[in-house]
Formats: C-alpha cells, sequence, structure tokens
C-alpha cells in the first residue's frame, strides 16, 4: 500500500470517525432539543410557612423518566418564588439548569405585544363613542398609526382585536434541563420526584379568643392561625406547617403586596407542636386549601380551666423627683391579667378577652398583642381600665436639701367602687439615687427605677398611700 493510499485510508477513517462523533452530538442535541416532557397536573402539595412572608414549597409528582437527557416543564408554581432555591429531588438524575417562564398580563406587555399590529382607538364625538381602526406603532408612548398620521393615545383607550396572545398570561412555569442517568442500567419509569423552593407572598399568624369564666379566676384559651396567600398561587389540599419564632429570609427582590379578596374560617382538633431548632413547628392535621389573594383561619388548640391572676395598676406617667402641680391629678388604672402558658408555647398574637356572665352570655371586654411565649413562661396583657376602680394623686412636699439632693411627698388614693374585692399594684417611677424614707405601707423596689405597693381594696372602700423619698441626681 502507498503512502497516498495509506493517507487516504486514514483520512476516510479519521472523517467517518468524526461523522460518527457529529452523528452522535446531534443526536444527544436532538433529545435535549426535542419536545419537552410536562409534569402531570397532580401533586402533593406541602408548605412550611413562616410569619416572616415566605414558605418552603415541596411539589410532588409522579412521573416517567427516560434515560436521556430531556426538559422537564413544571407548570403550576409560585411566580414569586426564590429563583436560587429551587432544588430538584429524582435520585441520580442532575438538575442542570433551570428558569422561570412567567409573563402576566399587564398594559405594558400587552403594548409590546401589539407592536406593528393591528388595532383600534376609541373615540368619542357627539353621536357616542366609536372605534377607529389603526396600527401600533410604538408601545412606550403608545403612538398609532391612523389614516398615515401617527397619534399618541392613551392606554386605555385601546382596543385589542384578537385578544390576549398565548405568552401572556399563560401559567407560571418552571422549564428544567435534567441530565442523563450517569450509571448504565438504571431502573427508568414512573417515579416520584420532588420539587422545592422557597416562595415569598405566604405567611401566617396567630390570634386567641380568651374567655374568662363567671368566677373570674380560670380562664379558656382558642388559638387560631390564619394563613395569608400572596405568592400568586393557588393552593388546593396542601400538608402545612407553621413555624413560630425570628428568622431571616434573603430575598431578590422586595414585591409589592395584593389585597386580600376573600377569607374562610375553619375549625380542627389540636395542631402537632414540636420545636424545630431554634424555633417551633405547628403541624395542621387537615390538608389547607387557600386561593391567591385569600385569607384561610384554623383553629391551632384549645386549653380550658387555666388559673387566671387579675391585678389592677395604678402608674404614675412622670417620675418622682421633680417639683409638680400641688392638686389633686387622675392616675390612670388599668385592668391586668396574667397565666402561665404551662400547657405548650403561645405563638406571637393579638389576644382579645371575653367574659362570660353568670347568665351564660360573653361579652368582650379588651385586647391586646403578646410576643411569644415558651412554654412555662408566664402571660401579662391589659385589656383595659377597670370603670369602678380610681385613683388619684397629688404631691404633698418638695424640699431642696442640696444642689443635687432633694426630698419629695406624694399622696395616692384610690377606690373600689365596685362589688367584689380587688388588689392593686400601685406604681411610682423615680429617677436617680432614690430610697424611700417614710410610708404608711410596706412597699418594694422593683427594679433601679420603681418603687411598688401593693393594696388589697373591699367593696367600696377608699385608701390613701403616702410616702416621702430622697432623691439624689
Amino acid at each position: 500500500m502507498t503512502s497516498m493510499e495509506l493517507a487516504t485510508g486514514d483520512g476516510w477513517r479519521v472523517g467517518a470517525l468524526r461523522r460518527m462523533l457529529f452523528a452522535a452530538v446531534l443526536g444527544l442535541s436532538t433529545v435535549v432539543a426535542a419536545e419537552p416532557i410536562t409534569a402531570p397536573a397532580e401533586r402533593e402539595l406541602a408548605l412550611t410557612i413562616y410569619r416572616q412572608g415566605a414558605a418552603v414549597v415541596q411539589d410532588r409528582r409522579t412521573l416517567f423518566f427516560p434515560t436521556e437527557a430531556y426538559r422537564l416543564e413544571w407548570p403550576g408554581v409560585a411566580p414569586r418564588l426564590q429563583r436560587d432555591t429551587v432544588r430538584f429531588g429524582a435520585g441520580k438524575r442532575a438538575l442542570h439548569g433551570y428558569r422561570l417562564r412567567h409573563q402576566p398580563v399587564a398594559m405594558q406587555a400587552l403594548l409590546d405585544a401589539y407592536v406593528g399590529r393591528a388595532v383600534s382607538v376609541m373615540q368619542a364625538d357627539s353621536r357616542g363613542p366609536a372605534q377607529t381602526d389603526a396600527m401600533l406603532v410604538s408601545a412606550d408612548p403608545p403612538l398609532v398609526s391612523v389614516e398615515g398620521e401617527v397619534r399618541i393615545v392613551e392606554p386605555a383607550d385601546l382596543v385589542f382585536p384578537e385578544g390576549v396572545p398565548a405568552h401572556l398570561g399563560a401559567i407560571p412555569t418552571l422549564e428544567l434541563e435534567i441530565g442523563r442517568v450517569p450509571a448504565p442500567g438504571t431502573a427508568t419509569g414512573a417515579d416520584s420526584v420532588m420539587l422545592s423552593y422557597l416562595s415569598d407572598g405566604f405567611t401566617w399568624s396567630a390570634d386567641y379568643v380568651a374567655t374568662i369564666d363567671p368566677t373570674g379566676d380560670r380562664l379558656g384559651l382558642v388559638a387560631r392561625a390564619t394563613i395569608e396567600n400572596r405568592s400568586g398561587m393557588d393552593v388546593a389540599d396542601a400538608a402545612v406547617d407553621l413555624v413560630a419564632g425570628q428568622l431571616n429570609v434573603p430575598r431578590e427582590r422586595q414585591v409589592p403586596r395584593t389585597r386580600t379578596e376573600s377569607s374562610a374560617v375553619q375549625a380542627m382538633d389540636s395542631a402537632k407542636s414540636e420545636p424545630l431548632g431554634d424555633l417551633h413547628r405547628f403541624e395542621l392535621n387537615e390538608s389547607v386549601s387557600v386561593v391567591n389573594g385569600a385569607r384561610y383561619s384554623r383553629r391551632l388548640f384549645v386549653r380550658h380551666g387555666i388559673p387566671l391572676e387579675r391585678r389592677y395598676v395604678v402608674a404614675a406617667s412622670s417620675p418622682v423627683g421633680r417639683e409638680a402641680d400641688t392638686g389633686w391629678n387622675t392616675v390612670p388604672v388599668m385592668t391586668e391579667l396574667e397565666w402561665t402558658s404551662e400547657r405548650g408555647p403561645l405563638p406571637a398574637g393579638t389576644v382579645r378577652v371575653y367574659r362570660q356572665d353568670t347568665d351564660g352570655a360573653v361579652r368582650f371586654v379588651g385586647g391586646e398583642r403578646i410576643m411569644d411565649r415558651p412554654q412555662g413562661q408566664s402571660v401579662r396583657i391589659t385589656p383595659g381600665r377597670p370603670f369602678s376602680i380610681t385613683a388619684r394623686r397629688r404631691q404633698t412636699e418638695f424640699e431642696r436639701i442640696e444642689s443635687r439632693i432633694h426630698a419629695v411627698g406624694h399622696a395616692i388614693e384610690v377606690r373600689n367602687g365596685g362589688s367584689a374585692p380587688v388588689s392593686l399594684r400601685i406604681e411610682e417611677p423615680m429617677v436617680g439615687e432614690w430610697r424611700i424614707t417614710r410610708a404608711n405601707h410596706p412597699w418594694d423596689r422593683a427594679n433601679a427605677r420603681l418603687a411598688i405597693w401593693r393594696l388589697d381594696l373591699a367593696p367600696g372602700e377608699t385608701r390613701e398611700l403616702r410616702y416621702r423619698a430622697r432623691i439624689e441626681r
């Protein structure tokens, strides 16, 4: 064989090898570029919702996997998903890339889609409104061509005769690029796979209905969780966990909040509650359905027979230690309720208090917001002011001993105009270095800036507290 023949033979073999490699690459690209596989609409949805306006969405579906690389369309995701949080669990199949395909129907998008196409312009004349045929030549600003003239128009005056283009308003879809099965012989067929991501637009809040029994010393507590969905995705029959506590949720950008359109309320048995690291998780034991833009309330738990303490607090608004008017001044008296969350933690929320009368009627008597309370911690709220308990206060003396030292005396008169005995706590705020030098009732130093007295008053009783304090600034 001559050198020319060898060269020709080698060249043929090299060319054949190149053609085979090209065909293989072309075949792979054909698989990747072929029509994508669409995940079925049937799914199992699970949400872990945080109060900070976000949720982990777990979307499980069953589909058939080929061995080759392919594109997978996953419709029905939340359009407010955080795009760098997408995770795909499908065994050894790798997620190579993804993108969100979603373009909502908006005026600007509609104008962009109709540039160079026929539109109509609504115009009013003496005979009433009429439509003029035109062509949209610019979207920003909106310009139309009418009978050879270019006019600027208001978007609200345009009519789009061909309707909404197909690519606008389509269901939000993730386009996933899935790699081929890496190991030969890996089984294919129907498999259950999970797509998860973090989405903005979900939040929840707790609120409580506290009912005091006729005796006034026991409390019934009903806790409800209100789930709010502003994610852009309808949720149907989802398993839901609610997480209480404070955490940071990084976000791509701030998205305007949409208005809430509807609400629903349902009852359920007590939710399962357990720690989640430094947070606390409540697992709802029934599925939840809440459309986008709606609020949905579910009962978390019910607790009966909680021991309750009721006190009344007389708190002056200005600190002791300065010369003031010597006349009587009214001091507000606040109702204070306290109990201990011994039967489980209480997420932060609003407590609305109701009182049950002896005839069975239940009436609203005030409320207040509480912060997170772990199990075993006391809960203290001030739902309002009592009607029949009054207090007034006046300065009885002021003596300047030195430039920075002076003595101050006060009298505080409290009266119980009700038909039941009451317990009062009188709080006097202090400044500087202070000590009580004289008082007609025992007192305690609550902290460096507060002196307190505790008095019990019978029905119709009036009592007066007098004290003198030495203050150094």
